[in-house]
């Protein structure tokens, strides 16, 4: 397992030690679990931007838009804004609004959502 070290301004850690103490407890180990989460995040966003692309894409076909929409609610909570805007855009087929509003709805009831598919990252 791979280590970095990073210094941070005093009041960005100070929020993160209070989120960490609401969102898990505070207990041992609570601290990695939030900064993997973050990272996770971060990572995963050009991702997300490139699959939501595919599926608002109305040049593309609604199965490939469907496809898109799968690998996009497996990125856990990294795909939450762009299904949001998926699901508000009216120049879409109202199946694949449906779709996304059932995707959010799966990822925000999970409770690994930040876990990515490892199948996404091969080339």
């Amino acid at each position: 397992m791979g280590r970095i070290d990073a210094e941070i301004p005093d009041d960005l850690e100070q929020r993160l030690r209070i989120e960490v103490v609401k969102r898990y407890g505070g207990r041992k180990g609570d601290l990695l679990k939030a900064i993997i989460e973050a990272v996770t995040l971060w990572v995963n966003m050009p991702i997300a931007q490139k699959l939501a692309d595919a599926a608002k894409n109305n040049s593309n076909p609604t199965s490939v838009q469907s496809g898109a929409l799968e690998s996009l609610g497996k990125l856990g909570y990294a795909a939450l804004p762009y299904l949001a805007e998926i699901a508000n855009s009216s120049n879409l087929p109202s199946s694949i609004q449906i779709q996304a509003l059932q995707i959010s709805n799966t990822i925000l009831s999970s409770k690994s959502s930040t876990q990515l598919d490892s199948s996404l990252l091969r080339d």
